[in-house]
Order: C-alpha cells, then sequence, then structure tokens
C-alpha cells in the first residue's frame, strides 16, 4: 500500500471543510482525493461499533441523531512520508485538547467541552471533529467501509 493516510471532517465541524483543508496543507499533506458524503451515521456505526464501550457506543450514536448526516473526507499524503504517524500526531488527542491547547487539528477545530454530553462517570461523548485510523490496518478497515477500494493494493 502507497504511503497515505484518511482525514474524516465529522458532522460537527463539516461547515469549516476549507479551514481545516487549508491548515493541513500548511502542516504538509498533499490531497489524493476530497469528498463531501452524507451517510455519517453508517460509517460512523461501522467505525466505532466493537471499538467503545457499548454504553459509549450508544450514546454516541444517539448524539449524532441530532446532527446531519454529512461528513467530509480527506485521502492524504505527508510530504515527509510516514503519513499514519504524522497525521494521527496532527489530528491531537480526542479529548486533552479541551484542556490544554497543543496545536492540534482538535485543538484548533474540535468543539469544547461544554458540547461533551457525560454518558457515566467514566465516558462522555466528546465532539472532537476529526477521526484518523492510526494504524495501517485500521486505515485498510476504514478504506474498505468508505468503499476506497482504489486506494488498497
Amino acid at each position: 500500500m502507497e504511503d497515505l493516510s484518511l482525514l474524516l471532517v465529522k458532522p460537527e465541524i463539516f461547515g469549516l471543510m476549507p479551514e481545516v483543508k487549508s491548515s493541513v496543507i500548511k502542516r504538509g499533506y498533499e490531497f489524493l482525493l476530497e469528498e463531501d458524503r452524507s451517510g455519517w451515521r453508517r460509517v460512523m456505526k461501522d467505525i466505532y461499533e466493537g471499538q467503545l464501550n457499548q454504553k459509549l457506543f450508544v450514546k454516541y450514536v444517539q448524539a449524532y441523531q441530532q446532527k446531519t448526516d454529512a461528513f467530509g473526507l480527506f485521502v492524504l499524503r505527508h510530504k515527509d512520508g510516514n503519513t499514519i504517524a504524522h497525521l494521527k500526531n496532527d489530528e491531537g488527542h480526542y479529548r486533552d485538547y479541551q484542556e490544554t491547547p497543543d496545536g492540534s487539528l482538535r485543538a484548533e477545530f474540535g468543539l469544547p467541552s461544554l458540547w461533551n454530553i457525560p454518558v457515566d462517570s467514566q465516558y462522555s461523548v466528546i465532539f472532537n471533529g476529526l477521526h484518523c485510523p492510526g494504524t495501517l490496518e485500521d486505515l485498510q478497515r476504514h478504506l474498505g467501509i468508505l468503499e476506497l477500494h482504489q486506494f488498497v493494493q
């Protein structure tokens, strides 16, 4: 598989696609594909089911029933290679960006903690705006879910 990764722009920041693209370019990425899509609720279920605690997953699905079904998709390559690792680092932590701004894409575009939906004392739904796979295996799974077979070799 060639050196690439995938960045999903979730519904809560879908309207900021041009700004996200500009920030991604400044971080050294080239765009292999850019798409606006519908069907986030289906894609989100396929991505997160089995990956999240069941109680959190159910609340996550419920939370996204209240949002638009549109999302953005970028297939990217970093100028220095090792795109999966670069993008995972640039994406930032799923929650810590809310407490300590870290220069990540989530710190730049993710929603603040007042939007979080508590599930229980341990879990909350966090509207961090972005998602990217963290491993080659995860990337391949995501490309299959999104029917981007042209990028799977």
